[in-house]
């Protein structure tokens, strides 16, 4: 698999793509009417979008019928980026994610 660099700078081994907004079936769930979502955690070194940076970005995509039921959950994405800005004894405390990660 050939490494990808996301649009915000974050090192990536693999990727997600959504082909289509079109329902499908799954499998084993007869005619049920299926959608397609994507569950995203941004980690930043702080709440001020103009000077901090992120740091870490997690995805889980799954698929869920209309009555809300999850039906399958894909494969993981997680990714650290170094930030241009020192990470602080706050953000490592909430977060758990250190300067030398």
């Amino acid at each position: 698999m050939v490494p990808r660099i996301c649009p915000c700078g974050i090192f990536a081994r693999n990727s997600l793509h959504r082909s289509s907004s079109q329902p499908f079936r799954v499998e084993g769930f007869g005619d049920a009417e299926t959608r397609t979502g994507l569950l995203v955690d941004v980690e930043t070194t702080g709440l001020y979008p103009d000077q901090d940076k992120i740091i870490e970005l997690a995805m889980v995509p799954f698929t869920y019928s209309l009555d809300g039921a999850i039906l399958t959950v894909g494969e993981p994405f997680n990714a650290l980026n170094e930030p241009s800005v020192p990470i602080s004894p706050e953000i490592t405390a909430l977060t758990g994610i250190t300067q030398e990660m």
